[in-house]
């Protein structure tokens, strides 16, 4: 149903909903370590992660590992992240982010250095190295979020996704 929320156990009572902009499902969520308020949410489509305010229901940085337009809310593919891990520490100023779905890749998020970002395991049948060359990330903008998507090929070959 693309739907979060959060809740006052005290009360068994929701405080705040609102939902992901496709309505996609939500599979797995994490509250990040290093941002007060905010949470880590992967949906149904496009292999996407979102990190969302909780006050503001605003969704700050999205990962996205798919070929569709980014952000896109007609066109989906059909792999999600199943599982994430975060790696965050205001010491070593790390922030990034591990996933595994069911495109059966594991991929590296360097949320503080995008283009450090990889994939370090793929499927056996895939016959993928770690951290191919044809593999890159990038970050922009786009509708006021800050995206930092997969790109397969050189990335300035692919531009299908709105700019603003």
């Amino acid at each position: 149903s693309g739907v979060l929320s959060t809740w006052d156990f005290r009360f068994s009572i929701p405080i705040v909903e609102w939902i992901h902009p496709s309505e996609s499902r939500i599979r797995d969520t994490l509250i990040h370590p290093n941002e007060p308020a905010s949470v880590i949410a992967s949906t149904q489509a496009n292999n996407e992660v979102g990190i969302w305010n909780v006050e503001s229901q605003y969704r700050s940085t999205v990962l996205w590992a798919s070929n569709n337009p980014v952000l896109s809310a007609t066109e989906a593919s059909p792999h999600s992240v199943c599982s994430m891990f975060c790696i965050c520490s205001k010491a070593s100023n790390t922030n990034s982010i591990i996933t595994g779905g069911t495109d059966m890749r594991l991929r590296f998020w360097d949320l503080t250095s995008p283009p450090n970002s990889y994939v370090f395991a793929s499927a056996a049948t895939e016959n993928l190295k770690p951290n191919p060359s044809h593999i890159s990330f990038e970050s922009k903008l786009v509708d006021g979020t800050r995206v930092i998507r997969e790109v397969n090929g050189k990335s300035d070959e692919v531009s299908n996704s709105r700019n603003s």
